[in-house]
């Protein structure tokens, strides 16, 4: 690793503190709003991180070969995740080829991603606003093996607003799926889902019947995720 990677390793294990965002701001030149919380979390090979006002870091997840991290106001990745991009990749992703797109997983406000998950960000992962990555062990993947041309291909993730997505769920490459949508556990989303405002189940995930409730309606990040607040 280089002289800024073991820098950018060794200030990420440190406790939150002011001292350790100035740190971040000033010897990495990352973007951490002052009212962000970066707790312990291991960086290794992260070009950038830019959190908003009030955004979380939770302790113990792992960052790795990433061009990007981004967390809108009030967003939330909480503890034991696993975000990484097949380091392979990176360099053409960013040569700008057709469909390319830097590894990198943004988040927007108010979202939140909660403990013990896997997000490959090799393609790009893009959360939206109010959405919650829930329970535990969901798999988000943004590149894979090309059976015909027998490459690695890589394919962005688009989840768009006020989605839940429950435990054991599967989100392949280049899923997109609309705003207001619920994925039961256990389900596995496959290109693009045709219906906002619905839940989704099964293999591949399929509508099923319309969603409702106040979670999809309401204005503060707060849906029991530790750490997360309006």
């Amino acid at each position: 690793m280089t002289k800024g990677q073991v820098v950018a390793a060794v200030v990420g294990l440190l406790p939150h503190s002011r001292s350790k965002t100035l740190l971040m701001n000033r010897l990495l030149g990352w973007s951490i709003h002052p009212t962000a919380r970066v707790e312990p979390c291991l960086f290794v090979r992260v070009n950038h991180v830019t959190l908003d006002a009030g955004a979380c870091l939770l302790s113990l997840s792992s960052y790795r070969d990433l061009d990007a991290l981004t967390l809108g106001t009030n967003a939330v990745i909480g503890h034991w995740n696993w975000v990484s991009a097949a380091s392979t990749l990176r360099t053409p992703v960013l040569d700008e080829r057709a469909g390319g797109r830097p590894a990198q997983l943004r988040l927007g406000g108010h979202a939140a991603v909660t403990a013990r998950h896997y997000i490959d960000c090799s393609g790009g992962v893009d959360v939206g606003a109010f959405t919650v990555l829930a329970g535990v062990r969901s798999t988000i993947l943004s590149h894979q093996v090309d059976l015909t041309r027998s490459e690695q291909d890589v394919r962005p993730v688009t989840i768009g607003d006020y989605c839940f997505i429950g435990s054991n769920a599967k989100v392949v490459p280049g899923a997109r799926i609309p705003d207001r949508c619920m994925i039961a556990m256990g389900s596995v989303v496959v290109g693009t889902l045709p219906d906002s405002d619905a839940v989704y189940a099964g293999v591949p995930a399929r509508p099923v019947k319309a969603v409702g409730g106040a979670f999809f309606t309401r204005t503060t990040g707060d849906a029991g995720i530790p750490g997360s607040s309006g």
